[in-house]
Protein backbone atom coordinates (compact mmCIF):
# COMPACT_ATOMS: atom_id res chain seq x y z
CA UNK A 1 0.00 0.00 0.00
CA UNK A 2 2.92 2.41 0.82
CA UNK A 3 4.69 1.71 -2.44
CA UNK A 4 1.38 2.50 -4.74
CA UNK A 5 0.75 5.52 -2.62
CA UNK A 6 4.49 6.57 -3.40
CA UNK A 7 4.27 5.56 -7.32
CA UNK A 8 1.07 7.92 -7.52
CA UNK A 9 2.75 10.71 -6.25
CA UNK A 10 5.87 9.98 -8.36
CA UNK A 11 3.52 9.64 -11.38
CA UNK A 12 1.60 13.15 -10.35
CA UNK A 13 4.81 15.05 -10.05
CA UNK A 14 6.10 13.86 -13.24
CA UNK A 15 2.53 14.81 -15.15
CA UNK A 16 1.74 17.64 -13.08
CA UNK A 17 -1.83 16.77 -12.12
CA UNK A 18 -3.01 18.68 -9.33
CA UNK A 19 -6.46 19.10 -8.23
CA UNK A 20 -8.55 21.40 -5.84
CA UNK A 21 -11.22 20.23 -3.65
CA UNK A 22 -13.58 21.96 -1.35
CA UNK A 23 -13.96 20.86 2.00
CA UNK A 24 -16.01 21.85 5.52
CA UNK A 25 -12.88 21.86 7.75
CA UNK A 26 -13.36 22.05 11.66
CA UNK A 27 -11.00 24.49 13.55
CA UNK A 28 -9.82 24.26 16.99
CA UNK A 29 -7.79 27.65 17.67
CA UNK A 30 -5.48 27.54 20.93
CA UNK A 31 -3.28 30.88 22.59
CA UNK A 32 -1.44 30.73 25.12
CA UNK A 33 1.67 32.76 26.65
CA UNK A 34 5.59 31.54 26.29
CA UNK A 35 4.69 29.04 29.59
CA UNK A 36 1.58 27.48 27.50
CA UNK A 37 -0.69 29.19 29.87
CA UNK A 38 -4.15 29.90 28.16
CA UNK A 39 -5.02 33.15 26.71
CA UNK A 40 -8.00 34.28 26.91
CA UNK A 41 -10.27 36.79 25.34
CA UNK A 42 -8.01 37.24 22.42
CA UNK A 43 -9.61 38.31 19.22
CA UNK A 44 -8.28 36.07 16.11
CA UNK A 45 -8.97 36.38 12.44
CA UNK A 46 -8.76 33.01 10.54
CA UNK A 47 -8.66 32.39 6.61
CA UNK A 48 -7.98 29.96 4.36
CA UNK A 49 -6.88 28.49 1.37
CA UNK A 50 -9.55 29.07 -1.17
CA UNK A 51 -10.67 32.42 0.68
CA UNK A 52 -9.61 35.59 -0.15
CA UNK A 53 -7.12 35.19 2.62
CA UNK A 54 -4.99 38.59 2.46
CA UNK A 55 -8.40 41.02 2.48
CA UNK A 56 -8.90 42.17 5.91
CA UNK A 57 -12.34 40.97 6.21
CA UNK A 58 -11.71 37.70 4.72
CA UNK A 59 -12.73 34.14 7.24
CA UNK A 60 -13.84 34.64 10.48
CA UNK A 61 -13.06 36.30 13.80
CA UNK A 62 -13.57 34.19 17.12
CA UNK A 63 -12.46 34.90 20.79
CA UNK A 64 -10.49 32.62 22.78
CA UNK A 65 -12.68 31.36 25.70
CA UNK A 66 -11.25 30.58 29.34
CA UNK A 67 -8.99 27.61 28.08
CA UNK A 68 -7.79 29.43 25.35
CA UNK A 69 -9.93 28.06 23.11
CA UNK A 70 -11.91 29.00 19.96
CA UNK A 71 -13.80 26.46 17.75
CA UNK A 72 -15.24 27.48 14.04
CA UNK A 73 -16.59 25.49 10.74
CA UNK A 74 -15.21 26.77 7.06
CA UNK A 75 -15.59 26.16 3.66
CA UNK A 76 -11.91 26.01 2.19
CA UNK A 77 -10.10 24.91 -0.87
CA UNK A 78 -7.19 21.89 -0.16
CA UNK A 79 -4.79 21.35 -3.09
CA UNK A 80 -2.53 18.67 -4.19
CA UNK A 81 1.28 19.81 -3.73
CA UNK A 82 4.05 17.65 -4.52
CA UNK A 83 6.87 17.06 -1.14
CA UNK A 84 9.66 14.77 -1.36
CA UNK A 85 9.03 11.86 1.23
CA UNK A 86 11.80 9.56 1.90
CA UNK A 87 12.06 5.91 1.47
CA UNK A 88 12.74 3.66 4.63
CA UNK A 89 15.59 3.94 6.16
CA UNK A 90 17.56 4.98 3.07
CA UNK A 91 19.10 7.98 1.78
CA UNK A 92 16.62 7.98 -1.13
CA UNK A 93 13.50 10.36 -1.50
CA UNK A 94 10.51 10.43 -4.00
CA UNK A 95 7.78 12.98 -4.92
CA UNK A 96 4.17 12.08 -3.10
CA UNK A 97 1.29 14.12 -3.64
CA UNK A 98 0.04 15.74 -0.36
CA UNK A 99 -3.31 17.32 0.75
CA UNK A 100 -1.90 20.96 1.25
CA UNK A 101 -3.89 23.47 3.39
CA UNK A 102 -2.70 27.58 3.63
CA UNK A 103 -3.80 29.19 7.08
CA UNK A 104 -3.70 32.50 7.49
CA UNK A 105 -4.16 33.94 11.15
CA UNK A 106 -4.09 37.85 11.82
CA UNK A 107 -3.30 38.51 15.54
CA UNK A 108 -2.72 41.80 17.82
CA UNK A 109 0.35 42.85 19.33
CA UNK A 110 1.51 45.39 21.56
CA UNK A 111 5.03 46.65 21.80
CA UNK A 112 6.39 49.72 23.19
CA UNK A 113 7.88 51.79 20.24
CA UNK A 114 9.61 55.11 20.31
CA UNK A 115 9.07 55.75 23.90
CA UNK A 116 5.37 54.70 23.93
CA UNK A 117 3.06 51.27 23.43
CA UNK A 118 1.99 50.84 19.55
CA UNK A 119 -1.06 48.18 18.78
CA UNK A 120 -0.04 46.12 14.97
CA UNK A 121 -1.91 43.60 13.49
CA UNK A 122 -0.23 41.43 11.80
CA UNK A 123 -1.23 38.53 9.74
CA UNK A 124 0.52 34.80 9.44
CA UNK A 125 0.73 32.26 7.51
CA UNK A 126 1.47 28.75 7.69
CA UNK A 127 1.37 26.17 5.44
CA UNK A 128 0.60 22.45 6.20
CA UNK A 129 0.92 19.07 4.20
CA UNK A 130 -1.04 15.65 4.37
CA UNK A 131 0.71 12.59 3.49
CA UNK A 132 -1.51 9.87 2.06
CA UNK A 133 -1.01 7.62 4.98
CA UNK A 134 -2.16 10.67 7.22
CA UNK A 135 1.32 11.94 8.54
CA UNK A 136 1.50 15.80 8.18
CA UNK A 137 4.62 18.37 7.84
CA UNK A 138 5.04 22.26 8.61
CA UNK A 139 3.32 24.11 11.09
CA UNK A 140 5.79 26.92 11.29
CA UNK A 141 5.40 30.47 10.53
CA UNK A 142 6.02 31.17 6.31
CA UNK A 143 5.49 34.77 6.28
CA UNK A 144 4.01 37.53 8.13
CA UNK A 145 2.65 40.39 6.52
CA UNK A 146 0.60 44.13 7.35
CA UNK A 147 -1.83 46.02 5.87
CA UNK A 148 0.02 47.66 2.11
CA UNK A 149 -1.45 51.14 0.65
CA UNK A 150 -4.29 49.30 -0.33
CA UNK A 151 -5.70 48.40 3.11
CA UNK A 152 -4.88 44.46 1.95
CA UNK A 153 -2.43 42.16 3.67
CA UNK A 154 0.04 42.28 1.23
CA UNK A 155 3.25 43.89 2.81
CA UNK A 156 5.34 41.05 3.93
CA UNK A 157 7.13 41.83 6.67
CA UNK A 158 11.00 40.88 8.10
CA UNK A 159 11.43 39.17 11.36
CA UNK A 160 14.14 38.57 13.62
CA UNK A 161 16.82 40.62 11.79
CA UNK A 162 19.63 41.64 13.67
CA UNK A 163 20.00 44.99 15.94
CA UNK A 164 21.85 46.75 13.08
CA UNK A 165 19.80 46.49 10.61
CA UNK A 166 16.84 47.07 12.80
CA UNK A 167 18.42 50.52 14.03
CA UNK A 168 18.46 51.67 10.19
CA UNK A 169 14.99 50.76 9.66
CA UNK A 170 12.08 53.91 9.20
CA UNK A 171 9.07 52.06 8.98
CA UNK A 172 7.76 51.44 12.44
CA UNK A 173 6.70 48.22 11.83
CA UNK A 174 9.72 46.72 10.35
CA UNK A 175 11.24 47.72 13.37
CA UNK A 176 9.33 46.41 15.72
CA UNK A 177 8.92 42.96 14.10
CA UNK A 178 12.88 43.38 13.61
CA UNK A 179 12.94 42.36 17.39
CA UNK A 180 9.83 40.50 17.74
CA UNK A 181 8.08 38.87 15.85
CA UNK A 182 4.92 38.25 17.95
CA UNK A 183 3.68 34.86 18.10
CA UNK A 184 5.32 31.39 17.37
CA UNK A 185 2.99 28.10 16.47
CA UNK A 186 3.11 26.05 19.38
CA UNK A 187 0.77 22.76 17.97
CA UNK A 188 -0.97 21.68 14.78
CA UNK A 189 -2.62 18.63 13.54
CA UNK A 190 -4.63 18.59 10.42
CA UNK A 191 -6.72 15.03 9.63
CA UNK A 192 -8.89 13.29 7.80
CA UNK A 193 -11.52 10.63 9.13
CA UNK A 194 -12.97 8.71 6.08
CA UNK A 195 -15.04 6.15 8.02
CA UNK A 196 -18.19 7.58 6.13
CA UNK A 197 -16.81 7.60 2.28
CA UNK A 198 -19.21 9.67 0.97
CA UNK A 199 -18.73 12.97 3.50
CA UNK A 200 -15.37 12.40 4.95
CA UNK A 201 -14.80 14.81 8.50
CA UNK A 202 -11.78 17.06 8.31
CA UNK A 203 -10.37 18.80 11.60
CA UNK A 204 -7.85 21.25 12.38
CA UNK A 205 -6.01 21.85 15.57
CA UNK A 206 -3.79 24.98 15.46
CA UNK A 207 -2.04 26.68 18.38
CA UNK A 208 0.42 29.83 18.77
CA UNK A 209 2.33 30.81 21.93
CA UNK A 210 2.38 34.47 22.57
CA UNK A 211 6.59 35.51 23.30
CA UNK A 212 7.07 37.48 26.22
CA UNK A 213 7.12 41.60 25.99
CA UNK A 214 10.24 42.31 24.77
CA UNK A 215 12.16 44.74 26.59
CA UNK A 216 14.14 47.39 24.87
CA UNK A 217 16.34 49.83 25.94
Amino acid sequence: MKWRHLLAGLLAAMTGVVHAETITLHVTLKLTDNDYKPLANQSVRLTFSGQDWQSPTAGERVVTNAKGEAHLTAVVAIDRKIQSKNVGMTPFSVPVGTDHLLIAAEMERILPLDGKDRTFHWLYTENIFRYPEGETSGGYIDAIYSKGPKGRFDKRLEPNLDTVHMAQRTDPEQRAIGADQGYVPSDFGFEKDDTDKAHPRWTLSIGFKRMPRPVWR
